[in-house]
Formats: C-alpha cells, sequence, structure tokens
C-alpha cells in the first residue's frame, strides 16, 4: 500500500473532531436557551387555559345545579365554591358553602377579585354590582411574554387577552 491510501483510512483528527463538539456544544446551549423560554411561555398559556376552562365549567355548573358558584381569585390560587345553602354572597364564605375547586397560581394575580356566576351563568362582580363595570384579572408573569396574560368579563362571556396598559385587549 502507498502512503497516501494509508492516510485517508486513519478517521478524523484530534482537531476536527474538537471543532465539530465545540459547534454541536453551542448549537446545543442555544436550543436550551431557547427551550427554556418557550417552556416559561408555553406554562403561562397552560394557566390561562386551565383557569379559563375552569371558569367555564363553574357557569356550566351555576346553570345544570342551579346553584350560584362563588369565585374567589387572590395573588397565589384561587377557589370556586357553590352557593349550596341557598344564602347567596353575603360578602364572605359561609359554612353551608361547598369548595369545588381550588388550584395555586404559578404566575401570580394582580388581582384580589370575587366573580358569582348566577343560576342563568352570568358572571357579577360583588362590589360592582351597580354598574356595568366588571374588573380585569391579569397575571405577573415577570420576564416571560406568553400570547395572552388576562381575562375580560362581561356578563355574558369571558374573554383572554393581553395586557396592553392598563386594560386587557381580548384575543
Amino acid at each position: 500500500m502507498t502512503k497516501s491510501k494509508m492516510k485517508s483510512n486513519h478517521g478524523f483528527t484530534l482537531i476536527e473532531l474538537l471543532i465539530v463538539i465545540g459547534i454541536i456544544s453551542t448549537l446545543l446551549a442555544i436550543a436550551g436557551i431557547s427551550g427554556k423560554q418557550w417552556m416559561d411561555k408555553s406554562n403561562a398559556e397552560e394557566q390561562m387555559r386551565i383557569m379559563h376552562t375552569d371558569l367555564l365549567q363553574a357557569r356550566t355548573r351555576a346553570m345544570v345545579k342551579n346553584k350560584q358558584q362563588f369565585v374567589i381569585v387572590t395573588a397565589s390560587s384561587y377557589q370556586i365554591y357553590e352557593d349550596t345553602d341557598d344564602s347567596g354572597w353575603t360578602g364572605a364564605v359561609t359554612a353551608g358553602d361547598t369548595r369545588v375547586l381550588s388550584k395555586p397560581l404559578r404566575y401570580p394575580s394582580n388581582s384580589n377579585v370575587t366573580l358569582i356566576f348566577d343560576q342563568r351563568g352570568l358572571v357579577t362582580n360583588p362590589s360592582t354590582s351597580l354598574s356595568n363595570t366588571m374588573p380585569d384579572i391579569s397575571f405577573d408573569t415577570g420576564a416571560v411574554t406568553p400570547e395572552y396574560d388576562c381575562f375580560q368579563f362581561y356578563p355574558t362571556r369571558i374573554n383572554i387577552g393581553k395586557m396592553n396598559g392598563g386594560s386587557c385587549d381580548p384575543r
């Protein structure tokens, strides 16, 4: 065999191997950073979707069972209660009310809000019952920028939206 044929059968040199490993490591680092941002965004949007589903189920439960449903949103969680003793909202949950659901919030709410779904499925806020204004519920997502991060309420609908300045723009 000639020297030139033997040289071509030896494989990669150490320098070539190190360069390829360096390129792959750089690409994986970039993918890891992008993947974390994508996961954070997905987690924030998932919280919104789950809460939206729970709110719609509370509305449906109010109509099906003919019982008011109280939704209490705090900075760290939200709870849904059924008015099983038919006492109505008295400013607080009573002993006769049944907790239906309690969930923590990964991204905290910027609002402490109580909502009431009546037997017709209409949503009201006891603190603004004399006006047509309903509070928006927004969430502090920090550096994460999800597609939606707030709820906008009307008596007959619940919109998911994106905070724009001080208001929730429906999506």
